[in-house]
């Protein structure tokens, strides 16, 4: 074997080796954060627990545990908009789930959708994305004299 054809296969290795270390210390520090955050909120430290699942989203955007959790956290203080933000958030990626889990955590989530519609006299039409486009029409640029 070439020594150039055995340098690209020891790269490819390292490079390999590498980006399965930093997804499982990803994994660690996510499980370590979501650890923390709840013991948090279990201590009825519910700012600190927002502030450190919003740092299990920089990791892992995706997560629909971490999405519901901000959703229950924001709605218990208050943060009603936020909280049904991210339950939205929890809901779309328990749909696209496939394990079991996310089934039931589904159910939980419209019920948890359900309730904070209805405590803060909301629709969730409310919270469509055709409702969050912005009309620019009324807006009047001014003119040389006013700026």
């Amino acid at each position: 074997m070439k020594l150039s054809t055995l340098k690209l296969i020891l790269s490819i290795a390292i490079l390999f080796a590498s980006t399965l270390l930093h997804g499982i210390s990803d994994a660690n520090q996510t499980s370590d954060l979501s650890k923390k955050a709840f013991n948090s909120l279990v201590k009825g430290k519910l700012n600190a627990a927002i502030q450190t699942y919003l740092k299990v989203l920089k990791i892992q955007p995706d997560s629909a545990e971490t999405h519901h959790y901000l959703g229950l956290l924001y709605f218990q203080t208050g943060k009603g908009a936020k909280a049904i933000d991210h339950f939205n958030k929890a809901k779309l990626l328990y749909k696209k789930s496939t394990n079991q889990k996310s089934n039931s955590n589904l159910s939980i989530i419209k019920n948890n959708l359900d309730r904070a519609y209805k405590k803060l006299d909301l629709k969730p039409e409310y919270f469509s994305v055709n409702t969050l486009t912005v009309s620019y029409t009324h807006l009047t640029l001014p003119t040389n004299r006013e700026v």
